[in-house]
């Protein structure tokens, strides 16, 4: 499977969360599998931008393609997500700069 194909599949799981709680701990799920893969801080930084950016998309069009209470319903787990993508880039970016630590 590919960064792409693993972010898409990502985002579909998201769509599903029921809550802020539920989609926080799938994020925390996928930074554990990014950190078991092996692949490099930049790969991983770039998969964080990237999944952020396709919330901003998700966030977006739920308004026009969900019915009302779907959308209302996946406002807060997109509201939830998006930090918690900005805190792993942040982490990331920290533990290049610092690999001492």
């Amino acid at each position: 499977m590919t960064l792409e194909e693993y972010r898409i599949q990502v985002i579909e799981k998201l769509k599903i969360c029921r809550d802020a709680a539920q989609a926080r701990g799938l994020l925390a799920e996928v930074d554990l599998v990014l950190t078991n893969s092996r692949i490099s801080d930049r790969t991983q930084k770039l998969f964080w931008q990237t999944l952020n950016n396709a919330l901003d998309a998700v966030a977006q069009e739920s308004t026009l393609l969900l019915e009302k209470q779907a959308a209302t319903a996946l406002r807060p787990v997109v509201a939830a997500a998006q930090p918690v993508t900005a805190q792993y880039q942040l982490l990331i970016a920290s533990d290049h700069q610092n690999p001492d630590s």
